[in-house]
């Protein structure tokens, strides 16, 4: 669960990851913004062990997607993102993801 700040609002947003096969995920991604939910499946790398690069991409929705590309680090995660809205508006920011308590 992290927070995403870019240009608008902050959006909260989590990842969940549904299937790993070694460096490799699939999973789902949750966005909160403006009170509106938009939930997208994701695929990217990660390490399966340690600190690394993490690279992430969300399917597209209509005119949404979303790239993100980041470190993770003692389980913390820091990206940088861009890509586009439903309304096809092109986004870019950061983003901070944190294991959930």
């Amino acid at each position: 669960k992290g927070e995403a700040k870019g240009k608008g609002k902050p959006a909260d947003w989590a990842i969940s990851v549904t299937e790993r096969n070694g460096g490799n995920f699939k999973g789902a991604i949750a966005i909160v913004v403006n009170g509106k939910t938009m939930e997208m499946s994701v695929s990217g790398t990660a390490p399966a062990t340690g600190n690394g690069l993490v690279v992430i991409q969300s399917e597209m929705v209509g005119r949404a997607q979303l790239f993100f590309r980041g470190r993770l680090t003692n389980g913390e995660i820091a990206l940088a993102y861009s890509g586009t809205t439903p309304l096809g508006e092109r986004v870019m920011g950061a983003a901070n993801l944190r294991p959930k308590n």
